[in-house]
């Protein structure tokens, strides 16, 4: 079997290049273009893409029949400038892989070509997936729905998210939730557009609006159990276009994010009241658009314990997380479909994720790929 050191300059050059063209969600042309070329000389079964810009593909063990072994990664990027300075920097004006999946997706390839040099050893098959579009608007949801995971279902699973913030290399595991559900909802407030001289004739859907922004701030304390963790937070607030008109429509919009898909449609159910009682008081009209974008990613445990042992067994430090992030992840629809964990990889004391300045060493993909080596391995060498 190669070891990570045989491949990683291979690795750093593919992490480099997707780098430099970074593609928004469902536009990764060049990015599935890259990664396809870098598995071209593997003995691989790549199937016809399922969404256009996916790669799935197949490593079939040389001892016959056994279990199945899924390795995800995503492959898609930000509409953020990148201020890094790299060498490497993205050369796509507005675009940056500000997320680290440039580095997901490069040690997916690695551990791809680690595992195909053993093939021969190994019972069992192992899908290899990366996923487009996991920003924004999930297309993980998609791709499972099209049947990407489904011959054969996985019978362990696992995903990598870079993270700032925990010890260089160190892989950060926790058991049940580790990512909360996002709800993405739109208000779109419609009342009776006026002279700013003469309100009193008009409904003003910028007042309604406001009001309900204010008054939806009460919903966590007051509706929602302590012990149930939620977000509720506003990004979007639109309305008018000069100063002495008062105009038909105001929008606002933002997200909901929970750890329990019954306490995100809790918060949602009391967004949608409020503003329709209050719409009435003010005599305007309100219409919702809601988005249920991204469930609950939550581990299994056993898979949990698998992705523990994995970690031992290659080298690779391995930190117990106390909280869940109230970020949200789409490898939450594979969870939903067969068991699997999740997990995080400690790229130290760096900037934020979506950061015009994140920047992950190339160094840190060599513990990632130890430990999805390591995942595939523990099922399909035994």
């Amino acid at each position: 079997m190669l070891d990570v050191e045989n491949i990683f300059d291979g690795v750093t050059a593919l992490r480099h290049k997707l780098h430099t063209i970074p593609e928004i969600a469902g536009k990764e042309f060049q990015t599935q273009k890259a990664i396809r070329a870098y598995i071209s000389d593997l003995p691989l079964e790549v199937l016809p893409p399922f969404l256009e810009t996916d790669t799935v593909a197949f490593l079939r063990g040389g001892r016959g029949e056994g279990p199945n072994v899924t390795l995800r990664a995503d492959i898609d990027a930000l509409p953020v400038t990148e201020q890094t300075g790299a060498a490497f920097a993205s050369q796509t004006c507005g675009m940056m892989h500000a997320c680290g999946h440039d580095v997901h997706t490069s040690m997916l390839a690695g551990a791809a070509r680690i595992l195909a040099s053993c093939r021969e050893e190994l019972c069992g098959s192992v899908r290899f997936v990366w996923q487009p579009g996991e920003e924004c608007v999930a297309m993980g949801k998609q791709l499972v729905e099209a049947g990407a995971i489904d011959d054969p279902l996985p019978d362990r699973m696992t995903a990598i998210h870079v993270a700032p913030g925990i010890p260089l290399g160190t892989l950060a595991v926790k058991y049940g939730p580790i990512m909360a559900s996002s709800t993405h909802f739109k208000v779109i407030v419609t009342g009776r557009s006026g002279h700013g001289s003469t309100p009193f004739k008009a409904a003003s859907p910028i007042l309604a609006a406001a009001a309900m922004v204010t008054d939806l701030q009460q919903i966590i304390p007051n509706r929602i159990d302590p012990q149930n963790t939620a977000v509720l937070s506003f990004g979007v607030f639109k309305a008018g276009e000069i100063e002495n008109v008062i105009p038909d429509q105001a929008v606002f919009a933002g997200t909901i994010r929970a750890l329990d898909m019954e306490t995100a449609r809790t918060v949602m159910e009391s967004v949608q009241s409020i503003c329709r009682s209050m719409a009435e008081a003010y005599q305007v009209k309100a219409d919702f658009d809601i988005h249920y974008a991204y469930r609950v990613t939550s581990n299994d445990k056993a898979q949990t314990d698998m992705a523990v042992q994995a970690a031992g067994e290659a080298g690779v430090p391995v930190q117990w997380l106390e909280k869940a992030s109230m970020g949200a992840e789409d490898f939450s629809y594979f969870l939903d479909r067969a068991p699997g964990v999740y997990v995080r990889l400690g790229v130290g004391d760096a900037p934020p994720l979506h950061n015009s300045r994140l920047l992950p060493p190339d160094e840190v993909m060599k513990n990632g790929i130890r430990y999805l080596v390591s995942f595939a391995l523990g099922a399909l060498k035994k």
